[in-house]
């Protein structure tokens, strides 16, 4: 009876032991396949974190574009809001690949064409009020370029996480298949020994408990539309951010078949792509309009992927309902514009034709005047008639006088019209130029010229040129009755070679006859002029011209003047200086 006690005992000791064997082994399995479920969640987190830089980096492209296209301050909004979520998705992949070499080379790679992609976003648009349609073109074309490396380099990653994705599966597969035979075994001989088996069920709902937690804690925290959908075609699991976007409790988003909440004209497409994900494979994205409790519909975004083995759909959702609205805002803007567009081509087309007009009909006529009052002067009986000779010059000076206006009035049309061809400029070069030009209209006059350093800037040669024209012949015209006259060019002091640090700074100071401040605001208008035409001749253009010429270069113009006491004409121009010019002497 001792003996069988002992063999009892012996046995009861081996089968314990043996209980401690498969109970051990049973644990490492459930750790190992615990750990591995975690790194194949972890996976497809980083997956979807990708994914959403991706589409946070499109989306904000989209808001800046159609900001600088309409000038909408809600598209600014959009585009900040988006900016600030960027940084943030990067940093939060570094810290979820922290332990991967070979992933944080891939992201520093990624913040490498980040870098100037956030460069040249800041960039689109601040060049001014009056940016030219092409370059604004350009700019978003190389926004373009680097959203397709960034997207590639996105891709690329995905692609290789998704890999790791399937590598971790077919462990977790291995896993499972080795921790189910041990159970299997432990079970059999869980029978005999009730608390071995006990313990056993008890650790697994515990890590089973954990991975839970993880996952709840991760539902909660992230803004995007996360869900479990089966194969049967109800959600088994929402988080909160469906709530807050569709209005609905999410037990009123498990109790219908998710189909039910889509509209009718999405719904062919939403089961042609749930099935799609019944079959397995890589992830798929997709979009359709979901209804809300209010009889609304919002559109959504879809990154989505199953798992075939527990028949599951894992996907996210984000909410594109805004962006939709942007686009089809912009499609109607784009409409209006290629409408003003045609009307503009066709209004350009009549002043090509009215211009014709002025230059060659309305010549004609003065020709004439010009022929019969010379033809008058020659007739001995208007020679020795003081009157008539008087009303003849009169005449004559009054026919040369329009013929200057239409001269002025064509050079007017033709500056808001002219192709630019910005180069580099050498503005003392250009000074000297005019000034050597006009040696022989101040001939018989004191005039002295100060030239300041002046820097070279980039513009168009030939209307700058109209410019400092204009603007030395006023000052040489209003200096007219000064004994002696001085003209002064130079350029205003500022943050380095412009005022305010972005813009060049330009102007010309006389001390002529001046003007009263009260009146500057007429200055540079078509036929504005301050002084009597019988004092100073002129047709209130060449001002004018000047304001044309300085706004189509993204520049602004304004004049300081006292009656009596002189005045002082600028201009600016885009910080785009290459050198300052050496002073010369």
């Amino acid at each position: 009876m001792k003996h069988s006690s002992d063999k009892l005992v012996i046995v009861a000791l081996l089968v314990g032991f043996l209980l401690i064997g498969v109970g051990g082994l049973s644990l490492v399995g459930l750790g190992k396949l615990v750990e591995t479920a975690h790194w194949v969640e972890h996976t497809q987190v980083v997956i979807d974190r990708l994914q959403t830089l991706l589409t946070d980096v499109e989306e904000e492209a989209m808001a800046k574009r159609s900001f600088v296209r309409t000038g909408n301050s809600t598209y600014l909004e959009s585009y900040q809001k988006i900016r600030q979520d960027v940084p943030a998705q990067l940093q939060a992949l570094k810290g979820l690949t922290s332990d991967n070499p070979e992933r944080q080379s891939d992201l520093a790679q990624l913040q490498e064409l980040l870098n100037p992609y956030m460069a040249a976003m800041e960039r689109l648009g601040q060049s001014g009020e009056n940016v030219q349609p092409s370059a604004i073109a350009q700019q978003i074309e190389e926004i373009n370029q680097l959203i397709d490396q960034i997207k590639a380099r996105i891709t690329a990653m995905q692609a290789d996480e998704r890999l790791l994705l399937q590598q971790r599966s077919a462990k977790a597969q291995r896993s499972s298949a080795v921790v189910k035979s041990i159970i299997i075994a432990g079970s059999f001989i869980a029978l005999m020994v009730l608390l071995g088996s006990t313990l056993s069920l008890r650790r697994e709902m515990m890590a089973r408990q954990r991975t839970e937690h993880e996952l709840d804690r991760f539902f909660t925290l992230t803004r995007d539309m996360l869900c479990i959908a089966g194969f049967d075609g109800y959600f088994k699991r929402v988080n909160p951010a469906w709530e807050k976007t569709l209005g609905y409790t999410s037990n009123e988003m498990l109790a219908k078949p998710f189909i039910e909440f889509v509209h009718p004209d999405d719904r062919e497409k939403t089961i042609r792509e749930s099935a799609r994900l019944a079959e397995g494979g890589e992830v798929i994205s997709f979009e359709n309009r979901y209804r809300c409790k209010d009889g609304s519909y919002r559109w959504l975004l879809w990154s989505a992927r199953s798992l075939v083995e527990e028949q599951l759909i894992y996907a996210s959702a984000r909410d594109l309902t805004e962006r939709k609205q942007i686009e089809e805002h912009v499609l109607k803007l784009n409409g209006e514009l290629k409408q003003r567009a045609d009307l503009l081509e066709v209004a350009n087309k009549e002043l090509e034709s009215f211009s014709y007009s002025v230059s060659h009909d309305l010549r004609a006529p003065l020709r004439h005047i010009h022929g019969f009052v010379e033809l008058l002067q020659k007739l001995p009986v208007l020679k020795e008639d003081e009157s008539s000779r008087r009303y003849m010059s009169v005449i004559s000076k009054a026919a040369k006088e329009m013929g200057r206006l239409i001269d002025d009035l064509l050079a007017f049309s033709r500056t808001g019209r002219a192709e630019m061809h910005p180069v580099k400029i050498d503005m003392r070069e250009m000074i000297d130029q005019i000034i050597q030009d006009r040696v022989l209209e101040c001939n018989g006059r004191r005039v002295t010229w100060e030239i300041k350093p002046l820097s070279t800037v980039a513009g168009d040669p030939n209307l700058l040129r109209l410019v400092w024209t204009n603007l030395l012949d006023n000052a040489l015209k209003y200096t007219r009755p000064r004994p002696e006259a001085k003209i002064e060019i130079g350029q205003m002091a500022g943050d380095g070679n412009g005022s305010a640090g972005c813009e060049t700074v330009f102007y010309v100071r006389d001390n002529g006859v001046g003007f009263d401040m009260q009146y500057a605001s007429k200055l540079f208008g078509v036929f504005q002029r301050l002084h009597r035409a019988e004092d100073f001749e002129g047709t209130g253009i060449g001002l004018a011209n000047v304001q044309r010429i300085i706004n189509r270069h993204g520049g602004r113009v304004w004049a300081e003047g006292q009656v009596d006491s002189g005045a002082t004409f600028y201009f600016s121009l885009p910080l785009t200086v290459i050198q300052p010019a050496e002073s010369h002497g």
